[in-house]
């Protein structure tokens, strides 16, 4: 994170309150992009409302979560070369054991997140368990091409 003027400096207590908001206006809306100058903190606010929502409001700090909690974020960096093959689904090389090439479709990290979420939304309904939430963070958005 950047350097913080003091006047930018806040509470424990404001930056909580800050999660919860966003972390409400998530959950109702499905989708927040977070823009502002680099250093700002944008990410890290992103990692503390997703922390936040799986944890079900127990704690925002992405660390203190267990593994299984972790594993209901995904966090994925875009950059120019980044493309739909990686992010959906595409082609990719395959070498078979003949040593002849072939191509077979692959996930990209966002589909194989969908697959995960719902594979776990599917358990929860089979077992009257309450379903869990999932939060997908695309970092440096801007620089994907969408």
């Amino acid at each position: 994170m950047g350097q913080l003027l003091e006047s930018d400096v806040k509470t424990v207590a404001t930056v909580r309150e800050e999660v919860k908001d966003y972390s409400k206006i998530l959950l109702k809306s499905k989708n927040v992009i977070f823009r502002g100058a680099p250093g700002t903190g944008k990410t890290y606010l992103a990692k503390q409302i997703a922390a936040y929502i799986v944890s079900g409001g127990k704690t925002a700090d992405f660390e203190a979560l267990s593994h299984e909690g972790k594993s209901q974020i995904e966090f994925v960096q875009f950059h120019p070369s980044y493309d739909y093959t990686d992010f959906v689904e595409g082609l990719r090389q395959l070498f078979n054991d003949d040593g002849s090439m072939g191509f077979e479709l692959k996930d990209g990290v966002f589909k194989a997140f969908v697959n995960r979420a719902r594979e776990d939304l599917e358990k929860s309904e089979e077992s009257d368990e309450a379903p869990k939430n999932y939060v997908f963070i695309i970092d440096e958005i801007n620089r994907g091409e969408i």
